[in-house]
């Protein structure tokens, strides 16, 4: 399979190898509702969803669902069987190195906004369903936005982090960040040294991007160049890089000790969920292509919310406790099974450092 580091080439690709697994809308879609709508319809099938008009964004089209399946993720990760994802996954998340910034003629500085001419509202963002932002009325959130920042404490390191983010002005966001995450502790340590942190919001780009985000680890973008060759950017009102081949990107800086009652959206559980850090960042530039495709993950308990999160952390798991629990087993089991192993493994891991602490001994490695 040839290399490919943009999502464009990635849908084209996977379009003409597989097109009974993608489903094409040619007829004008609304923001609002309409592409979740169609996503229900479609739920049973499972297919790679593409919308190639939207109601007043002319420029734009619109995909959903695009990491909804393990055969998909194969196919980004270029495997030829969708049972190598999660032991490809386990050993890219260990690979280390370095990625390029080339400043030429990046697509994603096809068409720069800065200063008065930002616009939030010039994007396709969708609304899922009705309860979405119910606490201000705003309901329209960007669900497969990637927050790009540098650790205040140690700038050289870059993370990926997934975010909540509901519009609610035409140069302002609210987000939810999860505590405890990488980017939370980046937003701490900014506003404690009295800075507000820089942030960039990838809107679309390869698919390896949003499997790695969703590892939770750091420097992705290192391992983004490794599999799938990807290269960089410098910003352009921050000093934050950015994929050159992403669709939209949102330049923006977080308001410190500022708050928003955002929510409630959607959550994995399958329920809403208004519980948020509140956060607020002002935007200060939009990047895109001249022709963008929005990429939008359904949220709530969809197979593309609910697969992001669960492959790339297992991931994850089965690295962590194999370095500290030799019995654990392979992990690539069905939810029940998967959390049996892991009751099993963790008090193996909890005996085994107890028994360390206690007399010196160490039975796994």
């Amino acid at each position: 399979m040839k290399y490919s580091a943009s999502l464009v080439d990635f849908l084209n690709l996977y379009k003409s190898q597989h097109p009974k697994d993608v489903f094409l809308v040619n007829e004008e879609i609304n923001v609002e509702y309409e592409s979740t709508a169609h996503y229900k319809l479609l739920e049973q099938k499972n297919p790679l969803i593409w919308f190639s008009k939207v109601k007043d964004y002319p420029d734009f089209q619109l995909v959903t669902n695009v990491m909804g399946s393990r055969a998909r993720m194969a196919f980004a990760l270029r495997l030829d069987s969708e049972s190598q994802v999660y032991d490809s996954l386990t050993e890219a998340l260990n690979l280390k190195g370095e990625f390029r910034i080339s400043d030429d003629s990046a697509p994603i500085k096809e068409r720069v906004f800065t200063g008065k001419d930002v616009d939030l509202y010039s994007l396709p963002v969708v609304k899922h369903y009705s309860r979405d932002g119910a606490h201000t009325g705003f309901g329209r959130y960007i669900t497969a936005g990637l927050a790009v920042a540098r650790d205040p404490r140690s700038p050289e390191i870059i993370n990926m982090s997934f975010t909540r983010i509901q519009i609610i002005g035409r140069d302002r966001y609210a987000f939810d960040m999860g505590s405890r995450s990488h980017f939370w502790r980046y937003v701490q340590s900014a506003t404690q040294q009295g800075d507000s942190l820089q942030v960039s919001v990838i809107v679309g780009a390869h698919p390896v991007f949003y499997l790695l985000a969703a590892s939770f680890i750091e420097n992705e973008y290192a391992i983004a160049a490794k599999l799938i060759h990807a290269t960089f950017t410098n910003g352009i009102t921050n000093n934050v890089p950015v994929p050159r081949e992403a669709e939209i990107v949102i330049e923006a800086e977080v308001v410190p000790n500022e708050h928003y009652h955002e929510g409630p959206c959607g959550e994995f559980t399958g329920y809403m969920a208004g519980r948020t850090t509140g956060s607020v960042a002002k935007v200060k530039a939009i990047l895109r292509r001249a022709r963008p495709i929005y990429y939008d993950i359904q949220p709530s308990n969809s197979y593309e919310h609910v697969g992001l999160f669960t492959m790339p952390r297992k991931a994850k798991i089965s690295g962590c406790w194999a370095r500290s629990c030799r019995p654990a087993r392979d992990i690539r089991s069905n939810g029940r099974s998967f959390l049996r192993q892991l009751c099993r493994s963790v008090r193996c891991l909890i005996l085994n450092q107890a028994l360390q602490n206690r007399w010196g001994w160490r039975f796994w490695h």
